[in-house]
């Protein structure tokens, strides 16, 4: 998916009221781009092209068609929306999402509002945050559908869609929470035989360890690293001077471990 599509004005298309489950699927149309699928303007260095609302972006309005919109000093595209050029006067798309804390945002997902022009700005200072935060004024551009159908939307049956598409993620995440945890699980140990002929069976993540770099406190118990080499079948390995790994030559490894714990611990 190209972002490229989204950097142009103009409504490309879109009518005021479209709606989306996710705002990946708004990206995936060209309203929007990934960067700002989350919250913020989307824009370049040519302008900027519309302002997606979340969290407290929008400051308390008597009406849905002009308000104030907060953008941080972060956002790169305030500075496009308050530039005074013959580009930062072009309409931008509006959309609100239910994250949204106002009165006008939609009961789920995301919702194209329509295009809105810049009337003016202000910086002030955020106490809390400690940084600048411009506030923005938008006005609703005329001949566009009635912000009345817009605030319809979703509907009731989009609005069960997004909570069974709610469930359905849901039910995916604890899948794959549980095939990550399996996998983790099932992992086999690390067999390694060394230089000597030593077959030398390490858990998840020990392979990397050797005696020498093991501090006096972090000793491990080598022998209780050993898992059994041989099988049903016969051996799994080549123990010492590469003699098969069988019961006998592990029993053999075993010792040899615990001289190396010895000597380790002094």
């Amino acid at each position: 998916l190209s972002p490229v599509k989204a950097l142009r004005f103009g409504d490309l298309g879109f009518k005021p009221g479209d709606w989306w489950i996710n705002p990946l699927f708004a990206f995936r149309e060209g309203i929007i781009n990934g960067a700002e699928a989350e919250g913020g303007i989307v824009s370049d260095l040519a302008g900027a092209y519309a302002v997606v609302m979340t969290g407290k972006s929008e400051e308390p309005s008597s009406g849905p068609s002009e308000f104030v919109y907060q953008a941080r000093s972060s956002d790169k595209g305030r500075c496009r929306l308050t530039a005074g050029t013959p580009e930062s006067r072009h309409p931008v798309r509006i959309l609100r999402s239910h994250t949204l804390r106002s009165f006008w945002a939609p009961k789920a997902s995301l919702r194209y509002d329509g295009l809105h022009k810049v009337t003016g700005w202000t910086i002030k200072i955020d106490d809390k945050r400690k940084e600048m935060v411009y506030l923005i004024s938008f006005k609703r551009l005329p001949d566009q559908l009635s912000m009345d159908d817009v605030l319809c939307r979703p509907w009731t049956e989009e609005i069960e869609d997004y909570r069974e598409y709610k469930r359905l993620r849901k039910l995916a995440r604890i899948k794959q929470t549980e095939t990550a945890r399996t996998r983790n699980d099932l992992a086999e140990p690390t067999v390694i035989v060394s230089a000597d002929g030593v077959v030398e069976v390490y858990e998840d993540g020990m392979a990397n360890m050797t005696p020498g770099s093991a501090l006096e406190d972090d000793v491990p118990d080598w022998s209780s690293l050993r898992r059994s080499a041989v099988t049903s079948r016969g051996a799994t390995g080549l123990g010492p001077s590469g003699i098969p790994a069988t019961a006998h030559t592990m029993q053999d490894f075993d010792t040899d471990a615990r001289d190396r714990t010895d000597s380790l611990t002094g």
